[in-house]
């Protein structure tokens, strides 16, 4: 022990560095095939001197060598345990251990000669009846090509009797089956959506040439109306020029102008009528834009230069008007349209003709009161007489809007300002000698009472 201690200091170091292995991130103790620093062949060897131990070396059972017919399964499938046992080849043997070997050429055994040494086998070797089996080489034609009998398989198979079907070409044959059958279905799928859609695009076409019909019918309707309306335009013209004609030739001719216009105004409505249909006329709005822009022009042009106030024969004249009137509703398509074409002439073109009238300076309420009440009336009775077999529900509302025109507009606030500024006072005598009483002056009973039955 002396002598060891001269010889010079203990050695009792490692003698070489210990290996560190990374663990990776969120791995797991014993996860797969990662070794641990611990396991390490290196780590142990220092681990062994340190204690002083001898490391046995790892003896590796040597690989026996099998039979060509090891593992293989007479369904021609390789099994799992096959598998397992082809050592560092197999997906067990993975890891810088695995990847260090050197690949051993592996050898290609046509399947054909696998059966035929199971049937010698299952024969006893000596030749005897053993049938062969046929296969069909499933394998690409390289692997076929480089197989030791690459012509076995097909001249067996092509030597006669029925060839049994592998599992490797049942399970091709289900899936080209599988996918053309999907083809199939997504093709007749697409075959019937197509129809589908060919048959709604043939109905949009349908419904797009009922669509252009109707707008071409429209556009002729449309083309007839303005017509209609450029044939009442020169109706006016004419109205002009004969009214000319009354004006230097002196003629008294209100009442031929007015039937004139009348007479012209149904042919134009019975053309009207008789082109639209009651729809039609109820979707063009005749009421409310047509038959006014036709009716208006012509009585502006019969109204402007007639006073109401200097008329003698304003009756006969709205007479007239009352017959005219009475044609035109019988050329109307219903009663609810003649209403409407009666409340045209009279509400609106005929009762502010006399709202005007009335309403200006040259009526006086007080002394000219039984003149604008005649007006009024002969306005209601000719009205009313316009259309013999109107209801009487219809007449009343015809003479209430004919009230709020004339009645309320223009003569209820020359009333109110003359009843303001009257005051009570006695005529005088132009004779004292004679024995004559005083009477009140512009008393309210002639003219207010003449109007409270229309102010009610």
């Amino acid at each position: 022990r002396k002598e060891e201690e001269d010889e010079g200091p203990i050695k009792k170091g490692i003698s070489r560095p210990v290996e560190v292995v990374v663990r990776p991130n969120g791995l797991g103790l014993g996860f797969g095939n990662f070794k641990e620093q611990s396991q390490l062949k290196v780590n142990r060897q220092i681990e062994a001197e340190v204690r002083g131990l001898d490391l046995e070396e790892d003896n590796k059972p040597k690989e026996k060598e099998r039979d060509i017919l090891d593992g293989i399964d007479k369904s021609l499938l390789p099994t799992t345990d096959s598998l397992l046992a082809q050592g560092a080849r197999s997906w067990r043997g993975g890891g810088k251990k695995g990847r260090k070997k050197k690949a051993t050429k592996r050898k290609i055994v046509n399947y054909q000669e696998i059966l035929d040494k199971t049937a010698e086998k299952e024969g006893g070797g000596g030749g005897g009846s053993a049938k062969k089996m046929k296969i069909i080489d499933m394998r690409s034609s390289a692997a076929a090509s480089s197989s030791t009998a690459p012509t076995t398989a097909t001249t067996t198979t092509a030597a006669g009797g029925e060839v049994p079907i592998g599992e490797e070409l049942l399970h091709n044959v289900t899936l080209l089956l599988n996918t053309h059958e999907s083809r199939l279905h997504t093709t007749s799928y697409m075959v019937k959506s197509s129809q589908q859609r060919a048959k709604n695009l043939e109905k949009d076409l349908e419904d797009m040439d009922r669509r252009k019909d109707g707008i071409e019918h429209r556009i002729a309707k449309m083309e007839l109306a303005l017509g209609i309306i450029e044939k009442a335009e020169r109706l006016v013209e004419t109205m002009e020029h004969m009214e000319k004609d009354r004006k230097t030739k002196r003629m008294d001719a209100d009442k031929e102008l007015l039937d004139f216009a009348l007479d012209s105004l149904a042919g134009i409505f019975g053309t009207l009528y008789g082109n639209f249909t009651r729809e039609e006329r109820k979707s063009l709005k005749f009421d409310v834009t047509l038959l006014p822009s036709i009716v208006r022009p012509i009585f502006d042009r019969l109204t402007r230069t007639l006073k109401p106030l200097k008329m003698t024969d304003l009756a006969s004249w709205m007479g007239r008007l009352a017959v005219g009137t009475s044609r035109l509703c019988d050329a109307a398509g219903s009663d609810d349209e003649a209403y409407a074409l009666r409340e045209i002439i009279f509400v609106e073109n005929i009762a502010p003709w006399i709202q005007t009238s009335l309403g200006s300076s040259k009526w006086d309420v007080v002394a000219d009161a039984e003149t604008g009440l005649d007006i009024y009336e002969t306005l209601l009775t000719c009205a009313t007489a316009s259309f013999p077999r109107a209801e009487e529900g219809e007449n009343a509302i015809l003479k209430e809007c004919l009230a709020e025109e004339i009645v309320r507009n223009a003569v209820m606030p020359k009333l109110l300002r003359a009843a303001s500024h009257w005051r009570p006072g006695l005529t005088k005598k132009n004779n004292p000698q004679q024995q004559q009483q005083p009477t009140l002056v512009d008393p309210l009973h002639r003219w207010i009472l003449p109007w409270l039955p229309h102010l009610r």
